[in-house]
Formats: C-alpha cells, sequence, structure tokens
C-alpha cells in the first residue's frame, strides 16, 4: 500500500500552520477584481478588503485543471497516492476540475466533492491528514471524512445581503431572503 497525501483547495479555509503540521497541499481558489486575477493563498486578507471596498465587487473561480495536474504530479512523482478535497460542487466547478486532473493519473489519484464550504470542508481535510498519516486505508478515510461532512453544518452572518447578491452564486436564493429581510424590517 502507498502513502496517501491529502490535498485541497483554499476554500478549506485551514490556517497556515495547520496545513503544514498536517502536510496538506492546498490549490488556491482565484479570486476576480475586474482585470486582475490572484491565487487567493497570495492575497493577504487586508488586501481582500481593500479591493472590495474599491472595487464594490470581487468574483472567484475554480482554479485551472492545469493547478491540479501540478499538484498531484508532484506527490504522485514522490510515490504517493493522492486524495483531493474539493468544495461543493453545488456552487463550485472546482470538483470538476480536480475530477478531470485526477483522471490522467490512473487511479493514483481520487477527487472528492466535500459537499460543504469553509471549515465544513475543512474537518474533513484534517481528519482525513491525520488518518493518512496513521496509514489508514484510503476507502477508510473517504468513508470517515464523508461521515464528519454529514454531521457538520457551518452558520455564517452578514453584515448585508448586497455583496452576496452582486456575486450572482446566490441569485435562486435572492428573493427569498429579501421577502425575509423585509419581514422583519432589516432593509
Amino acid at each position: 500500500m502507498r502513502p496517501i497525501k491529502v490535498v485541497t483547495d483554499s476554500g478549506a479555509d485551514l490556517p497556515a500552520a495547520l496545513i503544514e503540521e498536517l502536510d496538506v497541499s492546498v490549490v488556491p481558489l482565484v479570486v476576480v477584481a475586474r482585470d486582475q486575477a490572484f491565487n487567493e493563498t497570495e492575497l493577504p486578507r487586508e488586501d481582500f478588503w481593500r479591493l472590495l471596498e474599491e472595487q464594490g465587487t470581487l468574483k472567484t473561480s475554480q482554479p485551472a485543471i492545469g493547478m491540479y495536474l501540478q499538484a498531484f504530479q508532484r506527490l504522485v512523482d514522490l510515490g504517493n497516492d493522492v486524495l483531493c478535497f474539493c468544495i461543493t460542487s453545488r456552487h463550485s466547478g472546482t470538483f470538476s476540475a480536480a475530477t478531470t486532473a485526477a483522471s490522467r493519473f490512473a487511479g493514483r489519484v481520487q477527487a472528492v466533492d466535500t459537499l460543504g464550504l469553509s471549515l465544513v470542508m475543512g474537518f474533513q481535510v484534517m481528519l482525513a491528514a491525520r488518518m493518512a498519516k496513521a496509514g489508514a486505508r484510503l476507502n477508510e478515510i473517504i468513508e470517515a471524512a464523508r461521515s464528519v461532512g454529514e454531521r457538520s453544518h457551518v452558520t455564517f452572518q452578514l453584515r448585508t445581503l448586497e455583496h452576496l447578491r452582486r456575486g450572482g452564486r446566490a441569485a435562486r436564493l435572492m428573493p427569498a431572503l429579501d421577502r425575509v429581510a423585509r419581514a422583519l424590517n432589516l432593509t
């Protein structure tokens, strides 16, 4: 049995120290500000917020397939199998890009749709990396990670719905949110 290494995208929101401790490889999502694109992992938070304030809206994009190919190739060349945990396919094409890249490695790389984002995804990645370090089998890792995902939920609070509206990812949800906001006199 070959060792297993874990890859994720930056949507897992894991701190750099933990990524290093768990030896997880991170493929960055892309932040697009008008005519500029930034790898999320290379864009300091203060610059992100400054760009958002200046431009009114930012968009995100999935990593290019080539970014996954590079990450996977490096790990496979070192003799590892790879498990790649991706931000939910319900809101991003990231899982599709990772799956396309994984298909080029003859079963040595498997992409997993976490069906989550932020720390729902991050908790799955942390568990998977710890289990991989302990020598667990691929199917055991995937099963345990999926169980964590099924039992995890994320809650967030927005100061305004405006950025959610402008981003376009929640277009079908916006009419309902607007009705609730009006009913609660939040507008």
